[in-house]
């Protein structure tokens, strides 16, 4: 199964300091380094979050992991109302 990190929370979607240094010990980084951009699906992001759960999240966040399937290609939808994200399944088309 994929591990996919999101925010079920309000707010955008972000790790609190205690995150980001875990994931810095996790991957070697410095805490300076780390971007606001990680992989959702990056394994030591995931990491962070089974470890520290809702902690691991900046304030209105409340970030979980979801698993799917490994060979489903995703995307990550957020409510238009914001904060709440759930995985969709990219639709395949042909023309």
């Amino acid at each position: 199964m994929q591990k996919i990190a999101i925010n079920v929370g309000r707010g955008e979607f972000g790790l609190c300091y205690a995150g980001v240094c875990e994931y810095a010990a996790l991957t070697g980084k410095s805490v300076a380094s780390v971007s606001v951009r990680i992989p959702r699906d990056d394994h030591a992001l995931v990491a962070v979050i089974e470890k520290l759960g809702e902690k691991a999240g900046i304030p209105g966040t409340r970030l979980k992991v979801v698993e799917i399937p490994p060979d489903v290609k995703w995307r990550i939808v957020a409510s238009p109302n914001g904060g709440l994200e759930w995985v969709e399944e990219i639709p395949r088309t042909w023309s």
